[in-house]
């Protein structure tokens, strides 16, 4: 059983439904609580039930964030980073105050991603690392993982077995190029789903 709290929601995942009502019980002797049944939507997360499993993406997110950043006719990326270029704080010329807030604000929207897209975290990490004082040689960088999320989105799939600990995966992830981001990922993975 996984229970998740995010301020006054509570989000029970389990494989298990007389744990999941005795927990619900147990809860409301306590506090006052609803049970809003299946969970369908959650900080950007859309949730689905393909046969025993739970599915779990960022699509409208996703959409949303390329919306913002005015890029929903752009041409797709293979990698979420180039595999030529590397970023330095002194290349490029700094962005305007306004660029530099735009550009803050799109790497903040990107964080979110990495929940379901386990190959980029490299890369927007790699962008983070410069939102004191962004260029245009970063702002670049951040376009290029934009273009890269306009390939069909990455998901994951949990099924719950006979334990609540017992689950197993499908992670549909595209890898990049990048040496040192592929062994990022495959460390990443290995560390997450093992």
């Amino acid at each position: 059983m996984y229970l998740l709290v995010y301020v006054d929601d509570i989000i029970l995942v389990s494989s298990s439904v007389a744990a999941t009502y005795r927990l619900i019980v147990a809860l409301s002797s306590d506090f006052a609580i609803k049970d809003l049944g299946k969970l369908h939507f959650f900080l950007m997360l859309e949730v689905w039930y393909p046969g025993d499993g739970l599915a779990l993406s960022q699509q409208k997110y996703s959409l949303d964030l390329l919306r913002h950043a005015g890029m929903l006719e752009c041409k797709t990326a293979t990698t979420p980073m180039s595999s030529t270029e590397t970023l330095s704080a002194t290349d490029g010329t700094l962005l305007s105050a306004d660029d530099a807030t735009e550009y803050r604000s799109v790497v903040g929207g990107l964080q979110y991603l990495t929940i379901t897209w386990p190959n980029v975290p490299y890369a927007v990490n790699c962008v983070c690392q410069y939102l004191r004082a962004p260029r245009d040689t970063h702002w670049s960088a951040v376009k290029h993982i934009m273009r890269y999320m306009f390939v069909p989105l990455s998901y994951m799939v949990f099924t719950f077995g006979s334990h609540p600990l017992a689950c197993s995966q499908l992670l549909v992830m595209r890898i990049g190029l990048v040496t040192q981001m592929t062994g990022d990922q495959q460390g990443l993975c290995s560390f997450l789903w093992s």
